[in-house]
């Protein structure tokens, strides 16, 4: 059986799944870069920041590409 993938994650884990520091993912909620919920119930005091995966796919399919492997040949070492 296949493992199932959250479809909201900590900010520890939503971080950790793109490789960059938690601060740095709040820092990106803030700015509106990254989209994330609070799933704390209506008129909590505390919140519960949750990143649905779907925003994390669409802030890493928006980000620029770097280096492009499609037309790159083995160099035949």
């Amino acid at each position: 059986m296949t493992p199932t993938r959250p479809l909201l994650l900590t900010i520890p884990d939503a971080a950790a799944e793109i490789g960059i520091h938690r601060n740095t993912l709040y820092r990106k909620i803030a700015a509106g870069e990254i989209e994330a919920i609070d799933i704390a119930p209506p008129g909590s005091s505390k919140t519960r920041i949750r990143v649905p995966r779907a925003a994390l796919e669409a802030w890493a399919e928006g980000r620029p590409r770097i280096v492009d492997t499609s037309d790159r040949r083995p160099s035949g070492r």
